[in-house]
């Protein structure tokens, strides 16, 4: 949504539904700001893209917390009502993802048991909250991270239950249907498999903390996870590389995507970086003078830093998005795919669907990871390009006797391969440049 999200916004009369319209000369979207709501705290718009179909936000702030911003959906009437409850819910440090479950807001306002394991699960899992936040050595993304997954819709059955009395079949069934739900909003396995790992790990963690704060005699809180394993999956078939003619089709409505969203999933594909490597990377890892990106070795998988070479077809994409950030008086961003102001994206899964569902029936689901695994089918099928110098290329070791004694990455064989994916991705996009060409003319 960029720096500001209501910078240049129009006005916008409630009373006057009709003039809600997209404007082209606006870009991408029109924005119309929404003053004087009263009950409304924060920045409360509309955003109407090319589709006409409006769809209202709130920018509101929780006690503690900070800003967050919320879809409210396409009613008015039922906008104005969301937005009420979260200013009101904000003020109290409730987060907007709880406060719009009555439910979840009426737990919370339960007195709490000196013992987590004597309360309810809504009880449990907010002492096991505070109790995290207290400590003072975790990220506060690791804390919202977990506050979501615990506040998951699938737990609102649980929100009055002693966190005694709830039996492993209903944390199977709740595991399951994050599982489910996932898999089926964007059409993966993988992803399912993803977000039930996450629920899975958060619970555990909130049935140590009440065994560990409770009294535990009967070993009821710890025995419930007590020799059950992880789910296992079957990942034959999940990781694939995506094929010329669906990267035809891809590559030019990658570029159509929002800024900066769609250039870091160019990008991702550019270098065959990691989801989380490319989203938080900043200015400061970038030389475009020296067409180089330097990842340190905090934010490597392995541990390693690394120096890759960029390609043409990589630093077009990133100074395109430079020229975007310096526009303005601002300046650049301290990263280079920002959200906010100083502050990265978090994810590329949305785009990622959004790019799938404009091409239905022309390119199959794929995750993020599989840009990676592409960059690497690509560059193993030019000729030249050997298999060490692609495993340096994605910063990663096989291991073994020679691998022990190759201390030092050959950058002229990287700066090649990198050199020859940039211009065979930009080969791939060519012709429908060509094409786009000769349909205006």
């Amino acid at each position: 949504m960029g720096t500001d999200t209501t910078s240049k916004a129009r006005r916008f009369d409630p009373d006057r539904l009709g003039d809600l319209v997209y404007h082209p000369e606006d870009g991408d979207e029109s924005r119309y700001k929404i003053d004087g709501a009263k009950g409304v705290k924060g920045d409360f718009y509309v955003r109407v893209r090319k589709s006409g179909t409006p769809i209202y936000w709130l920018r509101v702030a929780v006690k503690g917390k900070g800003r967050k911003v919320v879809s409210l959906g396409i009613s008015y009437t039922e906008a104005l009502d969301k937005a009420k409850a979260l200013t009101e819910a904000g003020e109290r440090g409730i987060l907007p993802a709880v406060a719009l479950n009555p439910e979840k807001v009426l737990a919370l306002a339960d007195p709490l048991p000196a013992d987590p394991s004597m309360g309810t699960f809504a009880q449990a899992r907010t002492m096991y909250l505070a109790a995290k936040k207290a400590q003072g050595d975790l990220s506060k993304r690791y804390l919202y991270d977990e506050e979501l997954l615990l506040n998951d819709e699938v737990f609102t059955s649980w929100v009055k239950l002693p966190i005694r009395s709830i039996q492993w079949s209903k944390v199977t069934v709740a595991l399951n249907a994050v599982r489910a739900r996932a898999a089926n909003k964007v059409s993966g396995k993988a992803d399912g498999k993803g977000a039930q790992d996450r629920t899975w790990g958060a619970l555990k963690r909130l049935w140590t903390f009440c065994a560990s704060q409770g009294d535990d005699d009967t070993g009821r809180m710890t025995n419930i996870f007590l020799g059950r394993e992880k789910p296992k999956y079957d990942n034959t078939g999940t990781a694939r590389a995506l094929s010329d003619d669906e990267l035809r089709h891809l590559l030019p409505v990658l570029r159509s995507l929002r800024s900066p969203y769609g250039a870091a999933l160019l990008v991702a594909l550019g270098t065959a970086r990691r989801h989380h490597e490319v989203t938080h990377c900043p200015w400061a890892e970038i030389d475009l003078h020296a067409r180089t990106w330097k990842l340190p070795a905090e934010r490597a998988k392995n541990g390693v830093e690394h120096l890759l070479p960029l390609s043409d077809f990589v630093v077009q994409v990133l100074k395109n998005v430079l020229a975007e950030q310096t526009k303005d008086s601002a300046g650049p961003d301290k990263y280079v795919f920002a959200r906010y102001r100083n502050q990265p994206i978090s994810s590329l899964q949305d785009y990622k669907d959004e790019a799938l569902s404009q091409l239905k029936g022309k390119v199959e689901h794929f995750r993020i990871h599989d840009l990676r695994h592409t960059a690497n089918t690509i560059m193993g099928g030019i000729e030249g390009v050997s298999k060490e110098t692609r495993m340096d290329v994605l910063n990663q070791t096989e291991g073994g006797i020679n691998e022990r004694y190759r201390h030092r990455k050959n950058q002229h064989n990287m700066r090649s391969a990198v050199k020859a994916l940039g211009e065979y991705l930009s080969t791939l996009e060519a012709p429908r440049k060509t094409e786009t060409a000769q349909a205006a003319e």
